[in-house]
């Protein structure tokens, strides 16, 4: 025996330290065992931890698939230098699985030094392996992830080639291909609490609450009839479940075909009514418009009501044929919710970045219905194109809101069993392929404030999602394992409103669907005495938005029964010419939007108005900049309430003014008609031998024209300088000045002659807008109707556009104490110089994204649908439609202000209006991102010419501080677009021949 023991322990001196101990410990007696008494060196070890990674509320397990050898694994690594166990655990999971983990606190036993409190993160296990002699010893902990959150982009080395499988808690062991991981896993599921049991729906009642059980609902055509909104998202689970009468209701149904559903509203609508207890409809008189022209562009029908007890009750119904192509496409698609309730914005869930607004215009099916955009998943890349070059990784998916509606929903009635899951997971496919997630259980934050959903409802949505997966893991077996990564989230958040407003895309319609509306006229004006008068105390300010009138409030005695009525009484040399114009406005705007005339007093110029308690939309705007606006502090419930009431408003004005030009647009214009528009005193008057300019500049001495050096720059000679602009040559403001006034010409043939005409208010700009303040949505009412009439939109776009699209550059003066210069942190400068008989500017206007959207709304859905109604009547005038508007906003920017005393200003607006003479898309794209012209209008670069005859075109450089004006050192001009030669009088008079032949 001694003799053998000799002769094995020679033999394994010949053997690694690590088989050496092995051996000793299964082969030698315990006598003779050291394996308590192991010594390793530095160089002979490593230490390494990892974790269990669990979703604890979810009941989930991360297990890591290496794609090499197909194998499931736990994440771990070797701790680096300095650095804890407990941090390498959490660092090795982070970067292995591109989830953010932290350790979860356990009371399973350990031999740690005992503390006061159970609770601790101490290791559950450590494992010894050899590796080519190193001893790799591990520390294993439990850490908690949310499966919900989004997975960081990158994290993992080059060599580390994992996917990330999310498995349940109990399939969790068997899932691992290794003996000791499923141990760990095992050992980890023991100290962590499991979920709760599924959420006990109480299906049964609210079945009964929103639908009749007397009527047949496949008798009716329904496939489905779902349960969402709130009363679902707000289930906690308790019983008995209490019904609130008062509650709104919102049901989600499938039909077999979009025929079936016009067949339901047309021939059993009485029946529907019965199913969701309705005994009031939201809009009675409602038909499904059947022509094929308007049914191609909608896609889901919302149908709507009152119960008995006050209930509001809303189904939306989708055709399974539908639902069926849109989830073909391998793209987002558009869907047209047809609807009598009018919706503008609808908010996106955004886990990563915060929440977006997705705005839309409705488009009008007839005169009870609406078509308002929709999608089934909407892409923020697919409408706002990302200028940067960064990434190619999208913006985040979220679903619609009418597809939101259906997936949260809670199934009442299916025709067959599991149609209605099998419609909800072939959805979140589609969307799981659009964001590249690589789990169907990253749609979660997207779905509409989710924040909002009870913790029990959305424990039973996650539950429905992790069957849906576990159903088609079979199906797809790497469906889960090919994942493309997203960005990391902000670093911060835009606390103050959304993060991103996507406008959509303005849907074409016909020309000639609309008429005017059919309305008595107001009642004849009588006369208010002096008697029957008496004045408000409330002082009346003049504002800068509305300074050609005065007015005042009083009150006034009706004479049929004696009671006073406050009013609103406005003096103006043009009110006669208002008042006549009153009735015409009221053919083609809403009623409620236009101003109630109560007298006119004739002798005194004075118009009385119904009052209106608001304030005017631009001053609204103006107080919002300074924050003092009532805007921040009512309706403190709503959520963004800032972004949101602006753009309803500009909104509901833009639906407005597209209204009335589709309502009156035609062709037909006479010259004398033209010629006698009020709307010409806005321009052509103002630019006639430069009217206006010379008005507010030539009798006094502005601060524009002040040299530091040279004395003063007399108005004429200022006016004949060639003008720079950001390092490119534009021409003479002479020359701007001609054009415009040749362009706006009404009496010239091939000009404002020749476009179509449409009803506009003329000055229609935020300051001749009124607003409430005490009202959700705010009442609207527009006011100040001198120039209104039928003329071309063309024009009367451009005071709106440049007035409220351009209100920092325009209204500068009561928003900055000064313009700082470059370098002065504001995203609105201006530098400028005059020297060498030349004028260099140099400015910069970088609106915020809720100014940039509400210009935005103009041009997307006024300016856009007016080319359309152009290229339908008129395709020829498309060059001098675009022109009349480039002048127009010219003349805006130079001729609404007096801006005598602020230099600063002056230069800003006149950079702003020569570049939009000249180029006006390019501005457009710049300030607003908007360049959604029609394909039929794209001309050639530079249509607009740019003074090509003008002075030795030259680059001025601008001097280093805002307004100063000295000596520099002047170049030419490197630009093919520009040739250099003298400045002649004759040149103007060859243009406008030009222009004639």
């Amino acid at each position: 025996m001694w003799y053998n023991y000799r002769s094995r322990t020679s033999r394994l001196q010949d053997l690694p330290s690590f088989w050496v101990s092995l051996l000793k410990a299964f082969v030698y007696p315990p006598a003779f065992s050291d394996m308590d008494r192991l010594l390793d060196f530095s160089e002979g070890f490593v230490l390494s931890s990892g974790t269990v990674p669990i979703d604890i509320p979810k009941g989930l397990v991360l297990l890591l698939y290496y794609r090499p050898k197909g194998e499931y694994i736990l994440p771990k690594g070797r701790k680096n230098v300095g650095e804890t166990l407990e941090a390498a655990a959490v660092r090795e999971t982070t970067e292995e699985s591109g989830f953010e983990c932290h350790l979860f606190r356990h009371e399973l036993p350990t031999k740690a030094q005992e503390l006061r409190d159970p609770y601790h993160t101490e290791p559950i296990a450590v494992q010894q392996r050899m590796n080519h002699g190193v001893r790799k010893i591990i520390f294993w902990y439990i850490s908690e992830v949310d499966s919900c959150s989004q997975q960081m982009a990158n994290t993992q080395e080059e060599h580390e080639e994992f996917d990330v499988e999310w498995v349940r808690m109990e399939d969790a062991p068997s899932k691992c291909s290794f003996v000791d991981d499923r141990k760990i896993v095992e050992k980890a599921l023991e100290a962590v609490p499991h979920p709760p049991l599924p959420l006990s729906l109480p299906v049964p009642e609210l079945r009964d609450a929103y639908l009749d059980a007397s009527v047949d609902r496949q008798a009716l055509g329904f496939l489905s009839i779902s349960l969402g909104g709130s009363i679902v998202k707000q289930l906690t689970g308790t019983a008995p479940y209490k019904i609130e009468n008062e509650t709104d209701w919102d049901g989600f149904g499938i039909m077999e075909t979009k025929d079936s559903i016009v067949r339901l509203i047309r021939d059993f609508r009485a029946e529907l009514c019965t199913l969701l207890r309705i005994e009031k409809e939201e809009s009675p008189f409602m038909k499904v418009p059947e022509d094929p022209m308007t049914q191609k562009k909608w896609d889901i029908f919302r149908f709507s009501g009152w119960t008995a007890e006050g209930s509001k009750r809303t189904i939306k119904i989708w055709s399974k044929e539908s639902i069926e192509l849109v989830l073909s496409s391998l793209t987002s698609s558009p869907l047209g919710l047809l609807s009598h309730k009018v919706r503008r914005f609808t908010e996106c869930s955004d886990p990563e970045y915060g929440p977006r607004l997705h705005i839309y215009q409705p488009i009008r099916a007839n005169e009870d219905l609406h078509i308002i955009d929709d999608f089934d998943f909407l892409q923020g890349t697919a409408l706002e194109p990302s200028s940067s070059s960064e990434t190619a990784i999208p913006l985040s998916i979220s679903p619609g809101i009418s597809c939101d509606l259906f997936l949260t929903s809670l199934c009442l009635f299916e025709h067959e069993p599991s149609f209605t899951a099998q419609v909800k997971a072939n959805m979140l496919r589609k969307w799981q392929l659009l964001s590249g997630s690589p789990e169907l259980l990253g749609v979660l934050p997207y779905f509409y404030r989710v924040d909002a959903i009870s913790s029990n409802y959305k424990s039973k949505l996650q539950t429905e999602i992790l069957e849906m997966m576990m159903e088609t893991t079979d199906a797809t077996p790497n469906s889960s394992r090919t994942s493309t990564a997203v960005r990391t989230r902000r670093a911060t958040e835009n606390m103050n409103g959304y993060w991103d407003l996507i406008l959509s895309p303005m849907h074409s319609q016909e020309h000639g669907t609309s008429t005017r509306n059919e309305l008595p006229r107001p009642a004849q004006l009588s006369y208010a005495k002096a008697n029957t008068i008496r004045d408000d105390p409330t002082e009346l300010k003049c504002t800068t938005f509305a300074s050609n009138s005065k007015g005042r409030y009083a009150d006034i005695m009706r004479t049929t029964d004696q009671t006073w009525q406050q009013v609103y009484i406005k003096n103006s040399k043009s009110v006669l010419l208002e008042a006549k114009k009153i009735s015409l406005v009221w053919q083609y705007y809403p009623v409620s939007t236009v101003q109630e005339v109560l007298a006119f007093d004739e002798a005194r110029r004075e118009l009385f108005f119904k009052r209106f308690q608001g304030k005017a939309l631009n001053e609204v705007r103006l107080q919002f900049h300074h924050r003092q606006s009532p805007v921040h502090g009512h309706l403190k419930e709503l959520r963004y309430r800032s972004d949101e009431w602006f753009i309803d408003l500009d909104l509901r004005r833009a639906s407005d003014v597209l209204a009335a030009y589709q309502k009156s647009f035609r062709h037909d214009v006479s010259p004398v008609n033209c010629s006698e528009q009020s709307i010409h005193t806005l321009y052509h008057k103002r630019l006639q031998n430069q009217h206006r300019f010379q008005e507010y500049y030539g009798t006094s001495s502005p601060s524009f024209l002040e040299a530091i050096f040279k004395g003063e720059v007399s108005l004429e000679k200022f006016v004949d300088m060639p003008i720079s602009i950001n390092g490119k040559s534009y021409g003479t403001l002479r020359h701007h000045f001609n054009r415009a006034t040749h362009i706006l010409d009404p009496e010239r043939p091939a000009g404002l002659q020749s476009l179509p005409c449409a009803f506009g208010l003329g000055d229609g700009h935020g300051g001749n807008v009124m607003v409430s303040l005490d009202s959700n949505p705010p009442a609207l009412l527009y006011v100040d109707y001198e120039v209104a009439g039928l003329h071309t939109p063309f024009l009367d776009l451009a005071k709106p556009i440049y007035l409220d699209g351009f209100f920092n550059a325009m209204y500068a003066d009561l928003l900055y104490e000064y313009v700082p210069y470059k370098d002065g942190n504001g995203s609105t400068w201006v530098e400028w110089t005059i020297e060498n008989e030349c004028v260099s500017i140099d400015y910069g206007l970088d609106l915020e994204p809720l100014w940039k959207t509400l210009g935005k709304i103009k041009l997307e859905y006024i300016l856009r649908p007016a080319l359309d109604l152009l290229e339908q009547t008129a395709p020829l005038q498309r060059d001098n439609a675009e022109e009349t508007l480039a002048c127009g906003l010219f003349c805006c920017a130079l001729l609404s202000r007096n801006f005598s005393t602020r230099s600063d200003v002056f230069y800003l607006n006149l950079a702003l209006g020569v570049r939009l003479a000249t180029e006006m898309r390019e501005v457009f794209s710049e300030c607003f991102g908007w360049n959604n012209w029609p394909h039929g209008v794209m001309l050639t670069e530079g249509y607009l010419q740019r003074a090509e005859s003008e002075p030795e075109n030259r680059v001025i450089a601008s001097s280093e501080k805002s307004g100063t004006l000295k000596s520099l050192r002047t170049e030419p001009i490197r630009d093919t677009n520009h040739c250099s030669c003298s400045w002649k009088r004759e040149v103007f008079a060859t243009e406008l021949l030009s222009d004639a032949i």
